[in-house]
């Protein structure tokens, strides 16, 4: 099931002044004059003092609904966090002082677009293989189809170009953006998931979410050795981790503690996940991960990942043998990464039982027990995701009682121990006619129980 580790990636540069070769892209403008003209553009990495200009570029295009989400990069935080994780390049026009040379700094023409590739947030791994574009303009550049097609190419160029380990690119685009859709897939791009309500735009409300993916034509290469992730983590992470905070907690789960006793007759608690439980946690995570079970070897290299990007603001809930208090799993509870639009409150969860506990047939009742709790929660879907190589959990999830429909597929979004690249199965399922956790607990303790499970120590 999704989780939230690889979140945060390694290449960004922040407004760096070191050099690239300079593109240059000739088009026919459509700026509504008759006579066609013709006017060139220079891309290079964004400079010291674009900052202001560049934010001011993509607050632009969310207040005109040009494929940025009303929900998104409502803080300074959140504009701050997506250039720090990222390459960023600015477009620039020529102008005749600058034409022959348009990054010596004596260009001053503003800036017309923003181009940003960044290690794809939608995978569940460090070793990157997706490199995720984002294209933002000026709103008075909003009509101009040419203009954005030239964007998305150099977007592309730039991603084959940077010789860090891409292989696809990938990209979001609301279905209602016609225009932008028909260029996509004009250069390439291929539809691979569809998320309803998926994003919200300004003068169109909540429209279907495209996720796109194109091939970079470059052969699929073998994971990175573990040496190397780890300093990818230690060269970057130190620049999310600025944006932490301070006193470092999990959201509060008010509800609980709850007893609740499982159809086999097995009874637990479950409670808030303590400090102290971390570690513990974080056990689990890599028994898990390293045998390949339903997540990616390199989603949390180290604890502080886990620690800061699983844990911290998000929901935790450890499931406790009932007459010894020992721990039988835990699930992690946050807001899906698969949706644009914070209106859907929509949810994702990862879930894991001790190895101690598996045969118990905990797994289908506790897949429904984690829709329960994000029911209770305040959630009103699951947009989650499984690996295509978790076959089991693929089976238990169909076989429930609430079975998830399958949305769409990101392939390369991970790298699975036994099993090499996986694809990301993003599924969903509504809400509407789940029980909240306190009524399915109080239901569990009333009914009569047809087989019986001892609660047998563990210590």
């Amino acid at each position: 099931m999704a989780n939230s580790t690889s979140r945060s990636n390694w290449y960004g540069h922040y407004f760096t002044s070191r050099p690239i070769a300079t593109l240059s892209l000739q088009f026919h403008s459509t700026d509504g004059n008759t006579d066609s003209s013709s006017s060139s553009y220079s891309v290079g990495y964004a400079r010291s003092g674009d900052e202001a200009e560049c934010r001011e570029i993509v607050l632009e295009a969310k207040a005109t609904g040009d494929n940025v989400g009303e929900g998104e990069f409502n803080e300074q935080h959140d504009f701050l966090i997506l250039l720090r994780i990222s390459e960023v390049f600015v477009v620039r026009k020529y102008n005749s002082a600058s034409l022959d040379a348009p990054n010596c700094g004596k260009d001053e023409n503003k800036i017309e677009a923003v181009l940003v590739i960044q290690p794809s947030l939608l995978a569940r791994t460090f070793d990157n293989c997706l490199a995720h574009i984002h294209i933002f303009r000026r709103k008075e550049l909003k009509q101009n189809s040419p203009f954005y097609l030239q964007l998305l190419r150099a977007s592309v160029a730039l991603s084959r170009s940077l010789e860090v380990g891409y292989t696809r690119c990938i990209a979001r685009v609301s279905a209602s953006l016609l225009d932008l859709v028909k260029l996509y897939r004009q250069e390439g791009f291929l539809v691979v998931a569809s998320i309803e309500e998926g994003v919200k735009l300004v003068g169109l409300g909540s429209t279907v979410d495209l996720i796109l993916v194109n091939n970079l034509g470059v052969p699929q290469r073998p994971r990175r050795p573990a040496a190397e992730i780890l300093e990818i983590v230690d060269l970057t992470y130190r620049h999310y981790k600025e944006e932490l905070h301070e006193e470092m907690e999990m959201l509060p789960v008010l509800f609980l503690p709850q007893a609740y006793v499982f159809s086999s007759g097995f009874k637990v608690t479950l409670r808030e996940m303590k400090k102290s439980d971390w570690e513990w946690a974080y056990l689990l995570w890599t028994k898990s991960a390293s045998k390949g079970q339903g997540y990616g070897i390199d989603e949390c290299p180290t604890f502080e990942v886990f620690r800061d990007l699983t844990l911290v603001d998000h929901y935790g809930v450890v499931l406790e043998e009932w007459n010894t208090s020992y721990p039988v799993g835990y699930t992690i509870i946050t807001d899906s990464w698969y949706t644009r639009n914070p209106d859907t409150h929509l949810g994702e969860s990862s879930i894991f039982i001790d190895e101690e506990f598996r045969g118990r047939n905990l797994g289908r009742e506790s897949t429904i027990l984690e829709l329960a709790l994000m029911k209770e929660l305040g959630y009103k879907g699951s947009l989650n995701d499984l690996l295509l190589s978790n076959a089991r959990m693929g089976h238990v999830l169909r076989s429930s009682s609430v079975p998830p429909i399958s949305v769409g597929t990101i392939p390369d979004g991970t790298y699975t121990a036994g099993y090499g690249w996986d694809d990301q199965v993003l599924t969903y399922a509504d809400l509407k006619q789940v029980p909240t956790f306190s009524q399915m607990a109080k239901e569990s303790l009333a009914r009569k129980v047809t087989s019986s499970v001892s609660n047998a120590s563990k210590l």
